[in-house]
C-alpha cells in the first residue's frame, strides 16, 4: 500500500509542482481522486493532515539534507505529542512522504531511538472485513442511482430528476415529470422510483397477469417505504422492516406479509428475496431450480436476483449463488474482495474494493445468441455502482459518469451521462440542489 501511495504523491507533485504541498485541500482532493482504492490511507490523510503539518512537509522538501532531520523531528512532535496521533500513523505518514522524496527516514528514526518496520511491510490498519465494510459504506449512497431494464437505462441526477433512454414502447422511460427521487429500479419493461417522502412512482408494463393500471393506482398508496424493487412483481420495503408486494403471485412470489427485520429486497422472474438484519436470507416463489434454497446462508450483506437464481455477497467479500445457472451466472466461487453485486439473465457482475469490476463468463448452448459483450468490463476503473441487464451492463464512476458494456441502443445512448461531479462532493451538491428547489417553490 505504501508503494502505491508514494507513487501517487510523486505524480501530484509532478503535476502541480511542489507548491501543492502547501495546499492541504487541493492535495487531499487529488489523493482522493488518484488513490481511490486506498480507503484507509486516504482516511488517515484527511484526518491528520492540517495546514501546519503540510507546512512542515513542504519545509522538509525544500530544505537541505542536513536540516531535514530537525524539521521531521518537529513534525513528529507535532503529530505525536501535540495532536496525539498514535505512533503507527506518525510512522506511516512520515515514511510514505520520505519514500516519495528519497528522504532517509529510517536513519532519522534511528537517531531518535525509534523503531520502524521494514519498508516492504504494510501497516495493518484494519481487518479485511472492517475494510470491506468501510468500502460498502462509502459506495452505499450510489447503489440506487442507476438501473437497467431489458433495453432501457435510468439514472437519478443531483436535482432528483431521472434520465431515461432506450426502448420506450411500454412507457418505461416516461419519467420526465418525476422529481425528488432518491432511489430507482427497473424491470424488463418498467421503472420504479422512490421519493424522499416515501412515495413510490411507477411507469411501464411487466409480467403475466399484472395490470399496469392497477399497479400505478396501488403503489402510490403505499406508505413508509424506504426501498423499492421491481420485475414481474413490484416490492416495497417499509421503514419497520416489513415488506409489501403487488403482482400476479403465480408462484407465491408476493407472499411476503410475514417477513420482518428485512434490510434489503430483491425480485426477478417468479421470485422475491429479503435480506434480514442478522445476515440471513428469506425467499418466496418458484423453486424449480433450487433458487429458494438459501436457508443456510449467513453473514450476507447484499443480494442480487436473476431469473431463476440468486446471488449473495458475504461480509468477507466472497460470493455465493444458487439456482438455474443457465449461462454461467452462478460461477462466482473464486471471487473475493467484492463490495457490491448485480445480476441479470446472462451474467453476474461484482464490484471489487479497488473500484474494478469482474463478470462471469457467458457459457452454455445459447451463449452465442445472448452474448452482446455485456460482461466486457475489465477496463472499468473507479466504479462505485453497477447494474446488469440481459444484454448490457452499466457502471457509475467516482466522477459521476456512466460507462456501459454491450451492443444495445440503451448502452450506446447512456454512455457518457454525467449525473454528479464527484463522490466526495455528492452529498453537499445534492443538498444544495434540493435547497435551491425549495427556495424556488417558496418564491
Amino acid at each position: 500500500m505504501k508503494t502505491e501511495m508514494k507513487e501517487v504523491i510523486l505524480q501530484i507533485v509532478n503535476m502541480k509542482g511542489v507548491e501543492v504541498l502547501k495546499n492541504k485541500n487541493l492535495f487531499c482532493a487529488m489523493i482522493d481522486d488518484m488513490a481511490y482504492s486506498l480507503l484507509d490511507e486516504r482516511r488517515i490523510f484527511r484526518q491528520v493532515l492540517t495546514d501546519e503539518i503540510m507546512g512542515y512537509i513542504y519545509e522538509a522538501y525544500m530544505s537541505k539534507k542536513e536540516n531535514r532531520f530537525h524539521i521531521i523531528s518537529k513534525l513528529r512532535i507535532e503529530l505525536n505529542e501535540v495532536m496525539g496521533i498514535k505512533s503507527e500513523w506518525c510512522n506511516y505518514l512520515i515514511s510514505v512522504f520520505s519514500e516519495a522524496f528519497d528522504w532517509e527516514y529510517k536513519s532519522i528514526l534511528e537517531k531518535e531511538n525509534c523503531k520502524i518496520e521494514s519498508n516492504d511491510e504494510e501497516i495493518e490498519l484494519s481487518s479485511n472485513k472492517d475494510f470491506l465494510a468501510e468500502k460498502r459504506k462509502y459506495i452505499k449512497p450510489f447503489q440506487k442511482l442507476i438501473a437497467t431494464g431489458a433495453n432501457h437505462v435510468v439514472a437519478i441526477t443531483l436535482d432528483g430528476k431521472v434520465l431515461a433512454t432506450g426502448q420506450k414502447k411500454q412507457d418505461q422511460c416516461d419519467v420526465e415529470d418525476w422529481n425528488d427521487i432518491v432511489e430507482i429500479d427497473a424491470g424488463a419493461f418498467n421503472t420504479i422510483g422512490l421519493k424522499s417522502n416515501g412515495q413510490v412512482m411507477y411507469t411501464g408494463v411487466r409480467g403475466t397477469g399484472n395490470d399496469p393500471i392497477e399497479i400505478k393506482r396501488k403503489v402510490p398508496e403505499w406508505s413508509n417505504i424506504k426501498s423499492v424493487t421491481t420485475g414481474i412483481s413490484t416490492i416495497g420495503l417499509k421503514t419497520d422492516g416489513t415488506v409489501v408486494a403487488i403482482g400476479s403471485n403465480r408462484w407465491g412470489e408476493c407472499d411476503v406479509e410475514d417477513w420482518n427485520d428485512i434490510v434489503e429486497i430483491g425480485t426477478e422472474g417468479w421470485n422475491t428475496y429479503g435480506l434480514r438484519g442478522d445476515g440471513t436470507v428469506v425467499a418466496a416463489g418458484d423453486n424449480r431450480y433450487g433458487q429458494c434454497n438459501v436457508s443456510n446462508w449467513e453473514n450476507i450483506v447484499a443480494i442480487a436476483v436473476g431469473t431463476a437464481f440468486v446471488v449473495g455477497l458475504k461480509a468477507d467479500g466472497t460470493v455465493v449463488a444458487v439456482g438455474a445457472n443457465r449461462n454461467g451466472e452462478c460461477n462466482i466461487g473464486e471471487w473475493k474482495d467484492i463490495i457490491a453485486i448485480s445480476t441479470c439473465t446472462s451474467c453476474t457482475l461484482g464490484l471489487k474494493s479497488d473500484g474494478s469490476v469482474v463478470a462471469t463468463e457467458i457459457v452454455g448452448p445459447d451463449s452465442g445468441k445472448i452474448n452482446q459483450g455485456q460482461n466486457k468490463v475489465e477496463d472499468w476503473k473507479s466504479i462505485v455502482a453497477i447494474s446488469a441487464s440481459g444484454l448490457f451492463s452499466v457502471g457509475l464512476t467516482s466522477e459521476g459518469k456512466i460507462v456501459t458494456a454491450g451492443n444495445t441502443d440503451a448502452a450506446r445512448l447512456a454512455y457518457g451521462w454525467k449525473i454528479f461531479n464527484s463522490v466526495d462532493t455528492y452529498k453537499n451538491d445534492r443538498n444544495q440542489k434540493f435547497l435551491e428547489q425549495k427556495k424556488r417553490k417558496e418564491n
